[in-house]
C-alpha cells in the first residue's frame, strides 16, 4: 500500500465521506481511493466526520463567547456604578464564559 503525506491523507478522508454521502458503497470507495478494504474507507470517513464535528463545536463556542462578551460589556458600566442587577449579569456571564472554556 502506498504511503501518503498528511495533506493527501486528509483529502482522501474528506473524499471518502463525500462519496459516501453521494451513495457510493464502502467497497467502491476503498477501490477508488486505494484503501485496503471497506473498513479503511469507513475509518477514513469517520475521521473526516469527527474533524468536522470538532470544528463545528469550536465555532459554536467562539460565537457563544463573543455573544456573552457583548452582554458583559453592555452591563459592565452600570455594574461599576453600583447597579446590583447589572453586577449579577456580569457575574453570570463570566460564569458562563468559564463553562464554555471549561475552566
Amino acid at each position: 500500500m502506498p504511503r501518503y503525506d498528511t495533506t493527501t491523507a486528509r483529502y482522501r478522508e474528506v473524499l471518502a465521506l463525500e462519496l459516501f454521502t453521494q451513495g457510493v458503497s464502502w467497497t467502491e470507495i476503498s477501490e477508488q481511493l486505494g484503501y485496503q478494504d471497506r473498513s479503511g474507507a469507513w475509518k477514513a470517513a469517520q475521521r473526516a466526520l469527527n474533524k468536522r464535528a470538532a470544528l463545528a463545536v469550536d465555532h459554536y463556542r467562539r460565537e457563544a463567547f463573543n455573544d456573552l462578551s457583548m452582554v458583559q460589556d453592555a452591563a459592565w458600566g452600570r455594574a461599576m456604578r453600583g447597579d446590583m442587577k447589572a453586577g449579577m449579569v456580569v457575574v453570570r456571564t463570566v460564569e458562563q464564559k468559564c463553562r464554555l472554556l471549561r475552566v
